[in-house]
């Protein structure tokens, strides 16, 4: 692996109709999955695909200890650049995504049944209960609860509460 994040194969020799031949080395076509790029590496007929960041940081930060995460200085989860990667605690990672605004949560985590708005609303509203609010926004009175009490999206009472300081 390069520390532009390009993976190359080795030169090598291979059985081939009886006999063998020589595989020059080459740059590994990498592919996109969940964002990261990654290759698949052979050996012995078998194929292995591996996250492009990790092979680089391993290569050259050094093997990755146990519990940190390969993070992305810049968010950018394409960029494998060597400058570009570190290790980090995965709480160290979260802050570099809420920093970066790539952080799944709230409206934008992929099962979110409620808009920003909505828990506005519903921490605001002081008339409905939480059955009704529960059935107007068709989820569980335990998440209007959770909602209320500041369990859930708690991110959104932050940035309000920012918002508010800053004014």
């Amino acid at each position: 692996v390069s520390d532009h994040g390009r993976v190359r194969s080795e030169e090598r020799m291979v059985a081939c109709n009886g006999g063998s031949r020589l595989v020059k080395a080459k740059i590994l076509r990498s592919s996109l999955r969940d964002g990261y790029w990654t290759v698949c590496l052979h050996r012995d007929d078998v194929g292995r695909t591996r996250n492009v960041a990790h092979l680089a940081a391993a290569a050259f930060i050094g093997p990755r200890p146990q519990g940190l995460h390969v993070c992305h200085d810049d968010g950018n989860r394409q960029n494998d650049r060597l400058g570009n990667l570190r290790y980090d605690t995965p709480v160290g990672n979260m802050a570099d995504k809420i920093r970066h605004g790539t952080a799944s949560r709230g409206a934008t985590h992929g099962l979110a049944r409620l808009s920003d708005d909505a828990v506005r609303f519903i921490r605001a509203d002081e008339t409905l209960s939480q059955r009704a609010l529960a059935a107007r926004f068709g989820v569980s009175q335990r998440a209007i609860g959770n909602v209320k009490r500041g369990a859930t999206w708690a991110h959104l009472a932050q940035e309000e509460e920012r918002n508010g300081q800053a004014t």
